[in-house]
């Protein structure tokens, strides 16, 4: 819960799908909502379509997995499947070996003690420097990075929320000097370029620093191929003219809260909210066209069973 500018209280579920208000409002007409868990309110037997608003497979495991077991064959938004093999550490299996794409190594832990870093560190094969931030962080809130042992030490104060899963990434020396970051937002099969802003500054993204049109489009080509959502982003980091780094995916478009202190960034992502409406409104009304080949991934069970809970 945050105020609105106008002293208003705002309601926020973390990391759940933001629509267009216009698109938003007609939903809510056309379509009832349900949450989970909602023990008095009985689930359709049989609707004919399901839009998922659970944008995180770590924030709403319970949940995903449920939707996925109570409804085989019907059409599903943003599947739960496809939601679940948008996490991170997933992801990056999934859109490994994409030529002018590199995937850093990615794991998953649970934060358990000052303990579980290191444990990660070794299991993963890890080497200094590495980053770090919980499963459920966006826009680069709350990431560290550790650039050697004794910095692990304080890396359970630092990155917060003991006990709760986390993500340790392999880092670059050549991000450092790449201040260049895209947002790829998918609808469909078509995806729409974002050259983010610099930080929480002001500053003009560099339009000279975009990699060649080339490139840019075969990484999306394979990325949308593989990755069967509906609606989701893809973060990456220009390293050259040659070459792109993953930073992050997720399903839907991730819009900073107001309290994350990122306004240039939310300004941004709220602009390309709006200008989205029109190509998500012809989707939404297609349920035929969602990305049923979503129903042949590992169930959201297999997945939690196979990559932890």
């Amino acid at each position: 819960m945050e105020l609105t500018p106008r002293g208003v209280p705002d309601f926020i579920a973390p990391n759940e799908l933001v629509l267009p208000k216009p698109l938003d409002a007609g939903l809510n007409r056309a379509a009832r909502t349900y949450w989970h868990p909602q023990p008095d309110v009985p689930w359709p037997a049989r609707p004919a379509w399901i839009l998922n608003t659970c944008a995180d497979a770590d924030d709403y495991a319970r949940a995903i997995q449920l939707l996925d077991e109570a409804y085989p064959g019907t059409p599903i938004f943003n599947h739960p499947r496809a939601v679940m093999a948008a996490r991170r550490d997933i992801a990056g299996l999934i859109l490994k070996n994409i030529p002018g794409l590199e995937v850093p190594r990615c794991k998953r832990f649970r934060a358990a003690g000052p303990q579980s870093f290191a444990g990660c560190f070794n299991d993963g094969s890890f080497r200094f420097p590495v980053t770090m931030r919980r499963s459920t962080a966006r826009n680069g809130l709350g990431q560290i990075v550790i650039a050697d042992p004794p910095a692990m030490d304080g890396a359970l104060l630092a990155c917060g929320g003991a006990g709760r899963w986390h993500l340790m990434v392999q880092a670059d020396g050549r991000e450092a000097s790449s201040g260049t970051t895209l947002r790829i937002v998918v609808v469909g099969r078509r995806g729409t370029v974002l050259l983010l802003r610099r930080g929480a500054t002001d500053e003009p993204a560099d339009q000279a620093a975009l990699p060649p049109k080339e490139l840019l489009q075969a990484v999306m080509k394979t990325a949308i191929e593989r990755m069967p959502l509906d609606y989701w982003t893809m973060d990456v980091r220009v390293l050259g003219a040659d070459q792109l780094r993953l930073v992050d995916v997720c399903p839907g478009l991730p819009i900073p809260a107001r309290s994350d202190g990122l306004p240039h960034l939310r300004e941004q992502a709220l602009q390309l909210n709006r200008q989205l409406a029109p190509r998500l409104l012809a989707l939404l009304a297609e349920p035929a066209q969602w990305r049923g080949e979503a129903q042949d991934l590992p169930s959201v069970a297999a997945y939690r069973e196979l990559h932890g809970a």
